[in-house]
């Protein structure tokens, strides 16, 4: 005869014997499990729900080719214990107990049939097979109704969790081959799956004792959040890369743009997922050394002074022009200022190249203003000459506030404009004093100011000739002996291959590719992307003639386009055949050192 425990509604002070007590029965009593006790098989993530006995009928497992059973000797019994998690299935023998465990999530069909005296519980599962187990009547039904309950739940949490765990798992392997936006995007691709998962687990275990479904479901959670922090991780030291790279072709705006990213993405996995990081606190540095690098582009004054400088040699509008070179000089002035001290500066620059260029911006700002005035001026002619002086005179003290603040950047750094502007502002005054004597019904004098009374000097730095600040912008890396009178091509042929690497993700950066370094498990040193094309780089140091073949081969590799086989030695005709007959890009040294003279790059330093 068998029994049904409901373990729910146990008051005893100790658990019943059949899950705690071990051994064989007397002459007129049954024994429980030859081993161990049921309850030291019970792990510590589940809780026990029922006990389900019988004495000597034991189990029948049921399939579509066999029928099996295993029964208890005379001295033990069978003991089904079902939990949150499982059913586990004991049968005591002398020889040792038999043991099966069937995980709820296997369960597809459970059912009862009850005589006068017996019960039995029959059991679904997933592989075709059903066990019958012999117990008790009472409390069948509801041994029935939980494991049908708890079942669906379980194979419901089951079949999502099975979609985020296969999309974590494309996650990890996209961001192991450096894909970590299409790493991110499947990694976020599981928030609906697992937020169905959890809201399934959560109302199970509100309506029953124990917790394996929600812990099953935190678990996966868990991953999740591990994976999106390594991949956030992964893509802000891509983004901090690329700063570094943009920072030190003196793209300060550029380099900004990538360290605002990183620091969002460093946010984004300190906020979310710091207990599942490896090293958090390293991460954290990493963090703070962007916050100090932003900081840095902020407060310094020489790469502002440069953004400016570019600002205003791009304008066709010389107020625009006058503006942003004020600010270049102020710049330039501290950043001097700064390199000829004492101080640790980040960018301290080259005195006698920021120097130089002080002269050249303040000429341009002289030139600049002077240009604001004299359309403000040739505007109040106009005016004057249609005898609306009102608007003359407004346009003339347009002109006069232009052409002080040009004489002003003169007597500080262009001295020999001095003497033309103030022949510019003597003519200008006299023009006032015209409008005025007119508006006011004065005689005004002589009809016109003359050209001899007209400056007649060109300012010698105008906005059209004006270059860029590249020296300024390159003499912020710290000076390597790539100086002599070597030619590009020459310099590139003593890099190594890590020199050849770095300088082909600068010439790509500088020409609107991102890139970043290659996982190693992947056939390329640098991948590089530009709106929807990817594209892999593998780079050889000297003789490239065997390697078309192979970038032809890995085509595809880590999400990639394309191929571009990148070199420092000279390409032979046949080398361009062979890549242009296979698909193959193809970079060589003059067409490297093509780039790097074009976009002023800075070289590292040659092997000796």
């Amino acid at each position: 005869m068998g029994r049904i425990i409901n373990l729910n509604s146990w008051d005893g002070e100790e658990l019943p014997g059949v899950l705690s007590r071990t051994g064989g029965g007397g002459f007129l009593s049954t024994g429980y499990l030859a081993d161990d006790p049921a309850i030291a098989l019970v792990e510590d993530d589940e809780t026990m729900q029922y006990v389900l006995t019988n004495r000597k009928r034991g189990v029948t497992v049921e399939s579509a080719d066999e029928t099996s059973q295993v029964r208890p000797d005379s001295n033990h019994r069978t003991v089904v214990v079902v939990t949150d998690r499982r059913l586990l299935v004991l049968v005591g023998r002398d020889d040792g107990d038999e043991q099966h465990s069937i995980d709820l999530s296997e369960v597809t069909g459970a059912a009862s049939t009850a005589g006068r005296r017996n019960g039995q519980l029959s059991v679904d599962r997933d592989d075709g097979t059903t066990w019958e187990i012999p117990t008790g009547t009472d409390g069948l039904d509801a041994v029935v109704a939980y494991l049908r309950e708890a079942a669906a739940a379980w194979r419901e949490v089951e079949a999502s969790l099975a979609t985020v765990e296969r999309r974590l798992s494309d996650a990890t392997r996209r961001e192991d081959d450096g894909e970590y936006d299409r790493a991110l995007s499947a990694a976020r691709e599981t928030h609906e799956d697992i937020e169905a998962a959890r809201s399934r687990a959560v109302g199970f275990s509100r309506d029953h004792p124990g917790n394996a479904l929600h812990e099953r479901t935190q678990a996966v959670v868990a991953r999740r959040v591990a994976t999106l922090g390594a991949i956030r991780v992964a893509r802000a030291r891509e983004a901090t890369a690329t700063g570094d790279r943009l920072f030190r072709a003196g793209n300060y705006e550029g380099a900004r743009e990538a360290f605002e990213r990183a620091r969002e993405e460093y946010d984004a996995a300190l906020t979310e997922s710091e207990r599942r990081l490896d090293d958090p606190g390293a991460i954290r540095a990493e963090h703070d050394r962007v916050d100090r690098l932003v900081a840095d582009i902020d407060e310094s004054p020489l790469p502002a002074a440069i953004t400016a400088d570019r600002a205003a040699v791009a304008t066709d509008d010389p107020a625009e022009a006058a503006a942003h070179w004020e600010s270049a000089l102020s710049g330039y002035r501290l950043a001097l200022e700064a390199a000829e001290g004492d101080g640790d500066s980040l960018y301290r620059g080259d005195p006698g190249q920021l120097g130089d260029r002080i002269t050249t911006v303040a000429e341009s700002l002289a030139a600049a203003q002077r240009t604001v005035g004299e359309e403000a001026r040739r505007a109040g002619d106009w005016y004057a000459d249609a005898q609306q002086y009102e608007a003359a005179l407004e346009e003339f003290a347009t002109a006069a506030e232009a052409f002080d603040a040009a004489l002003a950047t003169a007597r500080e750094s262009y001295p020999d404009a001095v003497p033309h502007l103030e022949a510019d502002v003597d003519a200008l005054q006299r023009r006032i004093d015209r409008a005025r004597a007119s508006r006011d019904g004065e005689d005004p004098g002589a009809d016109r100011i003359e050209s001899d009374d007209e400056p007649t000097y060109e300012v010698s730095a105008t906005l059209g000739e004006v270059e860029g600040p590249t020296a300024i912008a390159d003499a912020i890396e710290p000076r390597t002996d790539d100086s002599g009178p070597e030619s590009t091509v020459e310099r590139l042929e003593r890099l190594d291959a890590a020199g050849v690497a770095d300088v082909v993700a600068d010439a790509l950066t500088a020409t609107g590719w991102e890139t970043q370094a290659a996982s190693p498990r992947t056939p390329f040193e640098l991948l590089a992307t530009r709106g929807d094309d990817r594209m892999g780089v593998v780079v050889r140091n000297g003789d490239a003639a065997d390697a078309v073949t192979e970038c032809a081969a890995v085509t595809g590799a880590a999400g990639t386009d394309t191929v571009l086989l990148a070199t420092n030695a000279a390409a032979t005709a046949d080398l361009e055949r062979r890549a242009s007959e296979r698909d193959v890009r193809l970079i060589d040294s003059a067409s490297l050192a093509a780039v790097v003279e074009s976009q002023r790059l800075t070289l590292p330093a040659p092997v000796r």
